[in-house]
């Protein structure tokens, strides 16, 4: 796994470009997972190397940051083996939608809508509050504040009203989409929290490709590109609404030292410090967050509780965790191999089913954003995502379509004669 300074980097740099180039579906898991989850991997390595780190610390150790950046590339060689299957071709015949099911999803989706203004007005009535931070402190002293998750299946929601406003007319689809982009950009600069405005995105842009035009190999290369470069403006705009607007640097470490950086960089401080093998420890945690409802057990041990409060003194100091870190932590590198080939082999089955129906793809539509945060997460963040905030309000709309279905279903047309412009 070494090569030896920066050529450590550059055959994993031209397998992510094959990769990319070998699937003309831009929605395929083997195009948009490599350049992103091999920012994450080499991100804290290149700033380590290039002496871009703006302050003093032992993490310059050579040994850690490079073994920690290979732990990520062997995962994202096992994802692709999971995942590197052919590509499927689209059916959007098939993506039908009853109106009771229509009339259930906008239910939700108001409804999920006010949860997540019942929590911007908790950050905004909480005293004190001035940053990203001061909320994850002030958490255990308001349940309103814990309403950050509503946003994943808000995503969901609002997945499902796309596609069946897609079906039907591109404007209004399109109208849609700009306001929960504008509410995802508002979550960001009052909550601080990048990943809604990014989730949301993600979605818009999934179904845009799969129900309106599909969107080419370079077009879908300039979006990434476009994100990352716009990464550090983001981060200068967490929260802007309770500590203004942060310094938005456009150097190396602005680009390769913020987001990107954080699951290297995570991972390297448990290798220097290293505790010894957990042999399922950490995973009985994620055991025991997946059957908690996360704003009513807010006692709950998570692994990025105990890094923060055993490794950095301060359980709130909110550097989250690492996936790829924490199932080395377990069971050493065989088990991160196992466990990425098994997330890829499981996106692409989810990919596949896609052109299925309108439940398969907004699933997979928020299921993308899910897999890339939680690279910087834990295993309770991988699988309880997708369990309880995605599939939970997926089915109880199926379901309630199901149960509560009047007259004949609608039969879906090819996406050519459904579309049209108004």
């Amino acid at each position: 796994m070494y090569f030896g300074g920066w050529l450590h980097l550059l055959p994993w740099g031209v397998l992510v470009v094959l990769w990319m180039r070998a699937y003309e579906d831009v929605s395929h898991p083997c195009f948009w997972f490599p350049p992103i989850f091999f920012l994450y991997g080499v991100s804290f390595y290149i700033v380590v190397q290039s002496d871009s780190l703006p302050w003093t610390s032992s993490l310059t150790t050579d040994g850690e940051v490079h073994f920690a950046s290979s732990m990520h590339l062997l995962a994202l060689a096992a994802f692709l083996i999971g995942a590197s299957r052919r590509v499927v071709k689209r059916r959007n015949s098939h993506l039908t939608f009853t109106m009771v099911d229509m009339r259930f999803a906008k239910a939700f989706l108001a409804l999920t809508f006010l949860i997540s203004l019942y929590h911007f007005y908790s950050v905004f009535s909480f005293d004190g509050l001035l940053s990203k931070q001061d909320i994850r402190v002030a958490k255990s002293d308001s349940i309103g504040l814990r309403l950050a998750p509503i946003y994943v299946p808000m995503t969901a929601l609002m997945s499902l009203v796309l596609i069946k406003l897609a079906s039907e007319s591109r404007h209004r689809m399109i109208k849609v989409g700009l306001f929960f982009a504008c509410w995802g950009m508002v979550g960001l600069v009052v909550t601080g929290e990048r990943d809604v405005m990014l989730r949301i995105a993600i979605a818009i842009g999934v179904i845009y490709s799969h129900m309106i035009f599909p969107v080419n190999r370079k077009v879908a290369a300039l979006g990434i590109l476009a994100i990352t470069l716009a990464l550090p403006i983001l981060q200068a705009l967490k929260g802007a609404v309770l500590g203004g607007v942060g310094d938005a640097r456009l150097d190396l470490y602005g680009i390769f030292g913020g987001e990107f950086k954080s699951a290297g960089r995570t991972f390297t401080i448990l290798l220097e410090r290293w505790p010894g093998f957990q042999y399922g420890g950490t995973l009985w945690w994620d055991i025991q967050r997946l059957f908690s409802i996360g704003p009513l057990n807010s006692d709950v041990v998570s692994t990025s509780n105990w890094f923060n409060r055993v490794f950095l003194g301060n359980e709130n100091a909110g550097w989250g965790f690492t996936l790829v870190g924490e199932l080395y932590l377990n069971f050493g590198m065989i088990f991160v191999f196992l466990v990425y080939a098994l997330i890829g082999f499981t996106c692409y089955e989810v990919y596949r089913r896609q052109g299925q129906s309108a439940f398969w793809l907004a699933g997979y539509a928020v299921l993308i954003s899910t897999v890339l945060h939680s690279t910087r997460g834990d295993v309770a963040t991988l699988v309880g995502t997708p369990l309880k905030l995605i599939l939970v309000p997926l089915f109880a709309t199926w379901l309630a379509g199901r149960l509560f279905r009047r007259g004949p279903t609608n039969r879906g047309m090819s996406n050519a004669q459904r579309v049209r412009t108004r």
